[in-house]
């Protein structure tokens, strides 16, 4: 009887992970590109309002890093294209730390000259408030706590590592 159990849990849980696999991402298409544009806005307040750096991902991997004081952005500085696979690393990025799910504000200002990242994919908007020159906490949480700032943070390290400038040696 046992067995018969055994046998029955297992092709249960064989048939629940296929139908699991085939559900689509939110983030990648079967094509290999992202469902939408994505950004990462990282502000820090200050004197002349905020600054800072502006990255684009576009859904076919083509991407730029642009600099800006307040509404003034500038031409890109940096640009590239990402391939297929870290396009899939980012989709998986937000998969995991659950994107969809997170709150709009996460973080409270404290204080004048808040240092702000924003990550938007598609219509979705989600910032992240820190303190006057706070560095971004660690991806492992307070405490090893996975909460929305972790979530978030987990995202923005992604996109940094992906869009890095390589290392001269």
């Amino acid at each position: 009887m046992r067995a018969a159990i055994a046998s029955i849990c297992a092709c249960l849980f064989v048939a629940a992970t296929a139908v699991a696999a085939e559900k689509p991402s939110p983030y990648i298409d079967d094509k290999g590109q992202l469902k939408a544009a994505i950004s990462l806005r990282n502000a820090q307040g200050g004197f002349v309002g905020f600054t800072g750096q502006l990255y684009t991902i576009e859904p076919n991997g083509e991407w730029t890093m642009q600099r800006f004081v307040n509404q003034k952005v500038d031409e890109p500085s940096r640009k590239g294209k990402l391939p297929k696979g870290q396009l899939a690393e980012l989709a998986q990025s937000l998969a995991k730390e659950d994107f969809a799910g997170l709150p709009q504000q996460i973080g409270k200002r404290q204080g004048a000259n808040p240092h702000l990242y924003t990550v938007t994919f598609g219509k979705q908007s989600v910032v992240l408030t820190l303190g006057a020159g706070a560095p971004l906490p660690t991806p492992e949480g307070d405490k090893g706590k996975h909460d929305a700032t972790a979530r978030i943070v987990g995202v923005v390290c992604t996109i940094e590592k992906l869009l890095a400038e390589p290392k001269t040696e």
